[in-house]
C-alpha cells in the first residue's frame, strides 16, 4: 500500500472506529468488494457512477482515484474487520 500511496502523493493512514478500520482504498481492494457492487442496484443506486462492468473495470477505478474533485476534497476508504484484516466495504466522504 505504501508505494501506491507515495505514488498519490499522500502518506499511508489507518483509523480506528470500533471493530472497523478505515484506510485509502487500493486496487487489490476490489478482489473483496467485486460481488458486492457489480449489478447490485441496490448498491449502485447509492454511486455516483453505475458500478463496475468486470473486476479489471473496479480494480481501474481504485487504481486511478485522486484525493479530491473540482467540487472539493474527496475521500475514498476501505472498510476493513480489525480482527482478521478482511476487507468488507467501502466508502467516500466528499466536503
Amino acid at each position: 500500500m505504501t508505494d501506491f500511496l507515495h505514488g498519490m502523493g499522500l502518506r499511508p493512514f489507518q483509523a480506528s472506529v470500533g471493530g472497523t478500520l478505515l484506510r485509502p482504498i487500493q486496487p487489490a481492494d476490489a478482489d473483496a468488494l467485486f460481488e458486492h457492487v457489480h449489478r447490485q442496484r441496490d448498491v449502485t443506486r447509492w454511486l455516483c457512477w453505475t458500478g463496475p462492468d468486470s473486476l479489471e473495470d473496479l480494480r481501474e477505478r481504485y487504481r486511478t482515484w485522486r484525493w479530491g474533485t473540482d467540487d472539493g476534497p474527496a475521500y475514498m476508504l476501505a472498510i476493513v474487520r480489525a480482527a482478521d484484516g478482511a476487507v468488507i466495504g467501502e466508502g467516500s466522504l466528499r466536503f
